[in-house]
């Protein structure tokens, strides 16, 4: 743990693990619940994402990324998609939970 509590923790969405009062056990747990998360992608699906001047999407087949963009705007094709893809969504998901369209 560090010397002082970090920023979440003031912001009340971190437990104290930073500072120690959260056991390292449930930690370790909650990390690993939020990973096994990351694998449950919809197979079929478009993720919306939208803020105050945007709204991208990401069109997911087969638990894989297709396509992406930006709606009215840009649409770009991926002929070789990864699963590095979904983590990439993934992680942006974490900051702005999209609405999902299953196909």
């Amino acid at each position: 743990h560090s010397s002082g509590a970090c920023f979440q923790y003031h912001l009340k969405s971190c437990n104290g693990a930073c500072i120690g009062k959260e056991i390292s056990h449930n930690y370790n747990k909650r990390f690993e619940k939020s990973i096994s998360n990351m694998s449950s992608m919809p197979v079929n699906a478009t993720l919306l994402f939208k803020d105050a001047l945007h709204s991208t999407f990401v069109n997911i087949k087969n638990k894989r990324v297709v396509s992406f963009g930006v709606t009215n705007s840009s649409h770009y094709k991926i002929n070789f998609p990864s699963i590095d893809d979904i983590k990439i969504v993934m992680r942006y998901r974490c900051n702005i939970l999209p609405t999902v369209k299953l196909m």
